[in-house]
């Protein structure tokens, strides 16, 4: 069970300083962040078992990076990751990037 409700990715509107709500579907994510999310997760979700599976965090995220790879990308939406790698992104922002 986790800690707590992930964030919203629609934060809702109106800010108090009237500023535009903030989409986190609509920002754009670097290969870079990615993977410096990546090796958030995988301290504190580290692999497991004789056969060393990718926890679950990990194991999207690192499904989006081989695809930025194959492809090419230096950067990819939002909304290409879906909501999922994004509150785990998110979560990495607020705890793990510094």
């Amino acid at each position: 069970m986790p800690d707590a409700l992930p964030p919203p990715l629609y934060d809702g509107w109106p800010h108090a300083n009237g500023a535009a709500p903030y989409n986190k579907l609509a920002m754009d994510i670097t290969l870079t962040e990615l993977e410096q999310a990546i090796n958030y997760w995988r301290t504190r979700r580290p692999s497991s078992g004789e056969e060393r599976a990718l926890s679950p965090e990990v194991d999207l995220l690192a499904t989006s990076y081989a695809m930025m790879i194959f492809h090419h990308a230096t950067s990819t939406s939002g909304e290409a990751l879906g909501p999922a790698a994004l509150q785990l992104i998110d979560t990495w922002r607020k705890h793990g990037s510094a």
